[in-house]
């Protein structure tokens, strides 16, 4: 039992095979070490109690950067990468696979990896001025990486970030127009100042809205939303639906940007999962 935070930084174990943790902390509360510049492969983790923070476990060194003791993200990212090598070698996925996201928050925080990052003055204005820092946490592929998907480690966010995109895309298609397709559309896009409710549009909130039958035409709206949306997504070369306006083009060239690539992190998401 650690009662408090144990301290394993620049530790060197002379025979790690013979190292062992074992039940650590295993009825009270969990395991707060720092481990870094500790070379751990080849110790042994065996049902250690591990604190956890945000759903995983997290070493100590991770909140004292968070705390502002000190700034070594990359230092600490190397820490996990070493515990997820450990955690992969006795098949140990779940703790591995904490270990993976917390590298990678890691990566996200390390000012290098920023927008324009790699700028010597860029990157001094990151570390002066935190506000600054914020914005280069989000503003990052790293972050996208993480919003869509936990780092491709959760297939069940990535699944909802997907739905969450078809719905609306399919509220969006209505808004700015639907007509049916035809085999050679003799109207074309319409291009005018109207972005909303336009003319040449058959189906859309705004028509739905003033019809007698509200409640039936703005369901059977939704459905037209959603029938563009998912042949829009599939590629259909004969779709029955399309967009009115240059707008509604402009949305579907979105789609068949976005979408895909968020079904290819859910396929990724699910085959890591499993492939383990």
């Amino acid at each position: 039992m650690f009662t408090q935070n144990a301290d394993f930084r620049q530790a060197r174990f002379e025979q790690r095979t013979r190292v062992r943790f074992d039940l650590v902390n295993k009825d009270g509360g969990g395991l707060r070490a720092r481990f870094l510049n500790c070379p751990i492969e080849g110790v042994s983790f065996a049902d250690a109690h591990w604190h956890r923070y945000k759903g995983r476990i997290v070493l100590q060194d991770e909140l004292d950067i968070t705390s502002g003791e000190h700034d070594e993200y990359g230092l600490v990212g190397v820490a996990y990468r070493q515990f997820v090598n450990t955690f992969d070698s006795v098949r140990n996925y779940d703790l591995a696979e904490d270990c993976y996201i917390g590298a990678m928050e890691m990566r996200r925080h390390y000012t290098e990896n920023f927008l324009f990052g790699r700028i010597v003055k860029v990157r001094a204005v990151y570390k002066k001025f935190p506000p600054a820092r914020k914005l280069g946490e989000w503003v990052s592929v790293l972050n996208v990486y993480r919003l869509s998907s936990n780092y491709g480690s959760s297939y069940t966010r990535a699944l909802s970030v997907l739905g969450v995109m078809m719905l609306v895309f399919a509220l969006l298609f209505p808004l700015f127009g639907l007509r049916t397709a035809e085999p050679s559309p003799s109207v074309g896009l319409q291009t005018s100042s109207t972005t909303f409710c336009p003319e040449a549009a058959s189906i859309s909130w705004c028509k739905a809205w003033v019809n007698k039958d509200r409640v039936s035409k703005l369901w059977g709206t939704f459905k037209g939303g959603v029938l563009a949306t998912a042949e829009v997504a599939s590629f259909q070369r004969r779709p029955t639906l399309e967009p009115a306006t240059t707008w509604g083009k402009g949305m579907a060239i979105l789609e068949t940007i976005f979408v895909p690539a968020q079904v290819a992190l859910f396929l990724l998401a699910l085959r890591r999962r499993f492939k383990r």
